[in-house]
């Protein structure tokens, strides 16, 4: 048992101090906001006006609570100066003994820098800086309450004769600006930063100094852990390696017209590529707004909450995610089902499994996607079209975190996640009721709109170039060559089907150009089939007549003047041979525009050669 005359915490700091630990977990969202409760908790706990915490350099430096403002005006180095003015003051420059800058904006000017930047993490450096704060707060403690009641100390603080000079330029600067109470922050022996409190009616007590000690030890672990995790996603997120441009004959088509679109142009094709890997795939960025919309959600991706991801088809929300699911350190799968595809008979039992006998063909207990997913994320594409009746089901599940398989008499507790897609217009068919308002409300707790591919141009030369360098180790090739033109057409097209459409356009130009550079005919022709079908038709058509009709000696050829009766397969072979035969003739040798006559890829023309002549 503790000495009496020791503090001890009575049960209600105790609680208060339980309380407040639960949002500890959320630091590592947002900093500023969590700083900001802490604020809020110290001033309800001490009955207190004023609270500030100081961050020190290496933890970002931050500010939360109190602004540090003389509160006596015309006295002081710092009288009648904001923060920001403080800030920008100490933001020039320092003669080199005049300590370090920690930079615009993060400033602390007081004397209390020193003690944030000067700490050495030594046991003994840290012991010495307890002792000094406690000296500092014990010259506050024998101020006497004004008159009125008010808040305000009547008297300044008591320095005693065996003060140092640094300690009594601490207390009177604390004075100055409405604080009585310092205390650092400390993890180990390093300074995290330091807590400020001001306007207590009735002082502080040592159990006080105590109940801060504690408080402060916590606080500089969830700020280290904060910041270990945020560098963590940072790390995954940034896995960077920087592309150059696909080929030497833009570079020089671009020197020879004299064009700089610089470095952050995407016609210029030397954008920083980013590609984060997700299983077997990757996510391809480019474009900065996109890439600062990942570093935010690889901060959320912890948060065990509901998603809604929207955006058109083809941007890749299933595989964004799946992303999420990778970030979120989930021990369990993540579990994909298409709301689409399900038929409205079988929602239950897909969703929630079933016990034998539930019904006439139930031979076997079955377990359902809720709970295949268990500890991992169950993943709703395509919410829209999920029926009405099972979406009053999906929202208890939501809801209550439990579930009850078919045939089964009690409830089972639901251990995942759950993500929901769509590429619809959930607003409009609520209104046509057609999805329930209170579904979206849970659904949509936090949200994420995948811009289409038109509005991130940024990323449609990056993916183009990944996608056709990708083709060509799949299939062994060399890459097509994109010249500037066709670079600046990829970039004026709409692309309606977004990733999907170019993924499709990337694999067709790498099996109909291995190693070359179609021109940009070509190329729109790769990009809109149906209309090379159309004009190519009345080409290939002609060219097929007219092999037919020019050399009659085809049919001959094959056996059917004559009448005689010949194997089909042998009948299509021959038939083969001489129309691809006459298409080269026709081209004086040129395979390309053989292929062309025909109205097929030069690399089909190849193939189909090769394998009727072996050559």
């Amino acid at each position: 048992m503790k000495p009496a005359s020791e503090p001890v915490l009575s049960g209600s700091d105790i609680r208060s101090m339980l309380e407040m630990m639960p949002s500890m977990g959320y630091a590592y969202e947002d900093i500023p906001a969590f700083l900001e409760n802490v604020v809020t908790f110290l001033k309800s706990h001490f009955g207190c006006r004023r609270v500030s915490l100081i961050l020190s350099r290496a933890y970002g430096g931050s500010l939360g609570g109190d602004a540090l403002v003389s509160q006596t005006e015309g006295e002081g180095p710092f009288a009648g100066h904001s923060i920001e003015q403080q800030n920008e003051e100490a933001a020039e420059p320092r003669p080199e003994n005049g300590g370090s800058d920690m930079g615009k904006g993060h400033e602390v000017p007081l004397p209390f820098r020193d003690l944030l930047e000067n700490h050495s993490p030594s046991s003994e450096q840290t012991q010495e800086l307890k002792e000094i704060c406690l000296e500092i707060n014990r010259s506050f403690s024998g101020r006497t309450a004004a008159p009125n009641g008010d808040s305000k100390r009547q008297n300044g603080p008591v320095l005693s004769s065996g003060l140092t000079n640094d300690t009594e330029s601490y207390v009177r600067a604390l004075d100055q600006i409405g604080f009585e109470f310092i205390y650092p922050i400390l993890l180990q022996r390093d300074l995290v930063g330091l807590i400020l409190l001001g306007g207590s009616s009735s002082g502080f007590r040592e159990q006080d100094t105590l109940f801060v000690e504690m408080g402060s030890a916590l606080l500089a672990l969830t700020l280290r852990n904060a910041a270990i995790r945020r560098e963590n996603s940072r790390l995954r997120l940034n896995q960077v390696r920087s592309i150059p441009p696909t080929s030497t004959a833009d570079s020089q088509s671009q020197e020879k017209s004299g064009v700089d679109h610089g470095k952050d142009d995407p016609r210029s094709g030397t954008n920083t590529r980013r590609q984060i890997q997700v299983g077997n795939r990757s996510i391809v960025v480019a474009d900065n707004l996109w890439h600062y919309s990942l570093e935010t959600w690889s901060r959320l991706a912890t948060v065990d909450v509901p998603i809604l991801i929207s955006g058109e088809t083809g941007t890749g929300k299933e595989l964004f995610a799946r992303w999420i699911h990778q970030e979120s350190g989930s021990t369990g799968p993540f579990v994909p089902i298409n709301c689409a595809s399900v038929p409205d008979t079988l929602w239950e039992s897909e969703l929630f499994g079933h016990v034998k006998g539930a019904f006439t063909d139930a031979r076997e207990r079955r377990r359902g996607l809720v709970e295949v997913a268990a500890d991992g994320i169950l993943f709703f594409d395509e919410i829209g079209d999920m029926p009405l009746d099972m979406q009053g089901k999906l929202l208890r599940l939501i809801q209550e975190r439990q579930f009850r398989p078919l045939g089964a008499s009690n409830e089972v507790p639901a251990r995942c996640r759950f993500l929901f897609a769509t590429h619809r217009n959930l607003s409009g068919m609520i209104k046509s009721g057609d999805f329930r308002q209170d579904l979206f409300y849970r659904i949509s707790t936090l949200t994420e709109r995948i811009p289409p591919l038109r509005e991130r141009s940024g990323d449609i030369l990056a993916l183009l170039d990944y996608y056709l360098e990708l083709n060509a180790r799949k299939y062994r090739i060399q890459p097509a060559i994109l010249s500037q033109e066709i670079r600046n057409a990829a970039l004026a097209h709409f692309w309606p089907g977004n990733v999907r459409e170019l993924e499709s356009l990337a694999l067709r130009l790498s099996l109909e150009y291995p190693g070359q550079a179609p021109d940009l005919q070509q190329f729109h022709l790769v990009l809109n089939p149906a209309r090379r079908e159309s004009d190519s038709s009345m080409q290939s058509q002609d060219a097929l007549t007219s092999a037919y009709l020019i050399n009659e000696k085809a049919l001959s050829d094959l056996g059917l003047a004559s009448g005689i009766t010949m194997d089909f397969d042998h009948l299509v072979q021959n038939y083969s041979k001489q129309i691809l035969k006459e298409a080269l003739e026709r081209s004086e040798g040129n395979r390309t525009r053989a292929a062309q006559q025909l109205g097929i890829s030069r690399g089909r023309f190849n193939y189909q050669w090769k394998l009727l002549f072996g050559d």
